[in-house]
């Protein structure tokens, strides 16, 4: 799970609202960067710490077909079948802001989190999501560059992240022609690059799911 969660952060750090103060280019970058459509998705390959690919979308119905706007990470993390999806009120969102979590494991049923896990989750993801106006405020524009990934070639942004947040990449390619803007990223815990992307995403999560028993 915590490489799950480490993984989130690094990718949806450009879905979050920047802070006033962030030089014009860099800022209006990140601002183009969180105008995504419902139904965007874009899947990655993972090597390094967390190996496997994961589809990132944003969704109009979750699992079980609930209505809302959901964020989803599904994939397959170090051979392991994973989906997260996170309601919030709108896109981009902060960690505050998440009103429901769901799980679902390989040849398990879909679990809801209960509001005293989801209350520790919010914690736990204020370290990798929460934090990340850091990117926009202290990252550094290093410039434009084409680069090909299994998706394509892409003209893209070359960011190197600012901050203090642990799991973040030493290298970002960004750029607002993809679905979540990550093309390829780089950094000690390992590399993703951009398999394909598109739209009319939908929930990977059919079932409804149930609440984790045993929790007060």
């Amino acid at each position: 799970m915590r490489n799950i969660l480490s993984a989130l952060g690094a990718v949806i750090l450009l879905g979050l609202t920047p802070v006033t103060g962030v030089a014009q280019d860099l800022g209006s970058i990140c601002e183009n960067l969180q105008q995504q459509e419902v139904g965007g998705w874009a899947r990655y390959e993972l090597t390094g710490q967390t190996n496997g690919n994961m589809r990132l979308a944003l969704l109009s119905e979750g699992a079980g077909g609930a209505e809302g706007q959901w964020f989803e990470m599904a994939g397959k993390f170090n051979g392991q079948d994973a989906i997260i999806q996170i309601l919030a009120d709108e896109w981009p969102f902060q960690a505050d802001d998440i009103r429901g979590v769901v799980m679902k494991a390989a040849g398990q049923p879909a679990m809801r989190l209960p509001e005293s896990m989801l209350s520790q989750m919010r914690g736990q993801m204020n370290s990798p999501v929460g934090n990340m106006a850091e990117f926009c405020t202290q990252g550094e524009l290093l410039g434009s560059e084409t680069v090909e990934v299994p998706a394509g070639s892409f003209k893209t942004h070359k960011i190197k992240p600012g901050g203090t947040v642990q799991g973040m990449p030493d290298t970002v390619w960004i750029t607002a022609d993809v679905s979540f803007g990550v093309v390829k990223s780089v950094g000690p815990d390992g590399t993703m690059v951009l398999l394909d992307h598109g739209r009319g995403a939908t929930s990977s999560i059919s079932e409804a799911p149930r609440t984790i028993p045993g929790m007060p």
